[in-house]
């Protein structure tokens, strides 16, 4: 279903209405488990990843974004893996494969359900906007 949907915006109709999205998508690269991913990110960098995963349900011990961030910044750690979920959440075995759950997003409701690309586009403001 993932190759289907790229080969439509990389080489299919998609890509040449929206050249932009086509740009966009040419860097996506699939992996076959998060595990390959991992080590994908280790034989780029040299040094394994800050692992990160979001939930909509909070714990007491989740990571508050503003410490995520600080562990960012403080670490020297050269690249951070985020793992989302979807509306069923992420199984509890790559839950304790990660350096950290991050705390749900929040509005101003109980609701807190958000489409993946909106908590995405939340989650890379809130640790790295204005680094650079």
């Amino acid at each position: 279903m993932v190759g289907t949907l790229l080969d439509h915006w990389r080489v299919g109709v998609g890509g040449r209405i929206n050249p932009d999205r086509k740009e966009a998508l040419d860097l996506v690269e699939t992996a076959a488990t998060l595990e390959s991913v991992y080590q994908e990110i280790i034989s780029i960098t040299g040094e394994p990843p800050l692992a990160l995963a979001t939930s909509a349900i909070g714990t007491d011990d989740c990571v508050r974004w503003h410490d995520a961030r600080k562990m960012l910044e403080e670490s020297g750690v050269g690249s951070i893996l985020l793992i989302f979920g979807t509306a069923s959440g992420l199984a509890p075995e790559i839950l304790r494969t990660c350096d950290g759950i991050l705390c749900p997003i929040k509005g101003n409701s109980a609701y807190n359900h958000l489409s993946v690309r909106s908590a995405v586009a939340i989650a890379l403001d809130r640790l790295l906007g204005d680094r650079y």
